[in-house]
């Protein structure tokens, strides 16, 4: 699969994004991101909706697990624009 320039440039955006909140540098970005966070006994739901409109084209919605005790990403939840569902587990 061959990815178009602006395509490419919302997949760095997103790897950029990945990369700040698993280092905690970026976590809510108000400028790219509409976010809510939801807690349960196991740990942290963030649901994350892009505002960037090149992340927008490829995603239109991320779910970040987070576990309770380190604060860890567990799990990445990403909807694409045609309703397809990647999730990525962290171990």
């Amino acid at each position: 699969m061959q990815l178009g320039a602006k395509q490419q440039m919302g997949l760095k955006s997103m790897m950029k994004m990945i990369v700040g909140m698993s280092s905690g540098s970026t976590l809510f970005d108000d400028r790219n991101f509409e976010w809510s966070m939801a807690e349960s006994k196991d740990g942290y739901k963030v649901d994350m909706t892009p505002k960037n409109k090149n992340v927008k084209r490829m995603f239109s919605r991320v779910v970040l697990f987070f576990d309770k005790t380190t604060k860890n990403i567990k799990s990445l939840e990403l909807t694409e624009s045609d309703n397809s569902l990647t999730t990525i587990t962290f171990k």
